[in-house]
């Protein structure tokens, strides 16, 4: 289960940060993030208000890191008591039955 996991949130880790980079090229190409920045200049009364997109993904990338570890964690430990809880009830048991009728011709 640890290695799933960890191969899991390590795709969807880098997945989510080339998204994150991929609109937000997209966003600055449009001159989106201009119009943001000035509009919240303007709603703020500020001087000067700047998104700095190298400490959104600083930051994206350090808390992608600690919910990929969190997420490993916490799938190891359901894992655990899934089985601890199948070896002390007996787990569920599913018959499959085959049927060998055939439908009625029409």
């Amino acid at each position: 289960m640890f290695k799933v996991s960890v191969l899991l949130y390590a795709c969807l880790y880098v997945a989510v940060l080339a998204a994150g980079v991929l609109l937000w090229n997209a966003a600055q190409r449009s001159g989106l993030v201009d119009k943001v920045e000035s509009f919240i200049t303007e709603v703020g009364s500020y001087e000067s208000w700047t998104i700095d997109g190298m400490v959104i993904f600083q930051r994206a990338r350090i808390i992608g890191l600690i919910v990929a570890t969190v997420g490993v964690a916490f799938n190891v430990v359901m894992a655990i008591m899934f089985n601890l809880i199948s070896d002390l009830t007996g787990g569920v048991r599913v018959t499959v039955l085959e049927d060998e009728r055939r439908p009625p011709a029409r």
